[in-house]
C-alpha cells in the first residue's frame, strides 16, 4: 500500500518533470538509488547473504522496478556515474547533472549508514 501511495504521488509528469518539477525529480532519484544502494548492501555485503547466488536477480529486478515506477519521472538514473556520463556526452545541462549526482551520493549515503547501523546489531 505505501508503494502504491509512493507511485501515485511521483508519476504521471513525464520527461517535462525536471523543467516543471524538480522536487518530484529528485525524491524519485532519491527513493530509487536508496532503494538499490540498500539491496546491493543487503545481498552482496550483510554477513546473513554470504555463499547465496541470488545477488544478480535481487539487484537486476529492484532496478527494473525503480525504471517502471520513476522512469517517467526521472528518467531512472539512480547513480552518479550515469549522471555525469549524461554531462559529459551533453546529455543534460550542468544543473541536472549536479541535481542528479548530489541527490544520487546522498540516497547511496543513507542507505550505507542505515545498513551499517542494522548491521551493528
Amino acid at each position: 500500500m505505501v508503494s502504491a501511495l509512493i507511485v501515485t504521488k511521483f508519476r504521471g509528469q513525464g520527461s517535462e518533470a525536471l523543467l516543471t518539477n524538480p522536487l518530484r525529480v529528485a525524491g524519485a532519484e532519491f527513493l530509487g538509488t536508496f532503494a538499490l544502494a540498500w539491496v546491493v548492501l543487503n545481498v552482496a555485503t550483510a554477513k546473513g547473504t554470504a555463499g547465496n547466488s541470488f545477488y544478480g536477480a535481487a539487484i537486476g529486478m529492484t532496478v527494473a522496478t525503480g525504471v517502471l515506477l520513476f522512469g517517467g519521472v526521472s528518467g531512472a538514473v539512480f547513480n552518479p556515474a550515469v549522471a555525469i556520463a549524461g554531462g559529459v556526452l551533453n546529455l543534460w545541462p550542468l544543473k541536472t547533472v549536479a541535481l542528479y549526482t548530489v541527490v544520487c551520493v546522498a540516497a547511496g549515503l543513507a542507505a550505507a549508514r542505515l545498513f551499517l547501523n542494522i548491521e551493528k546489531r
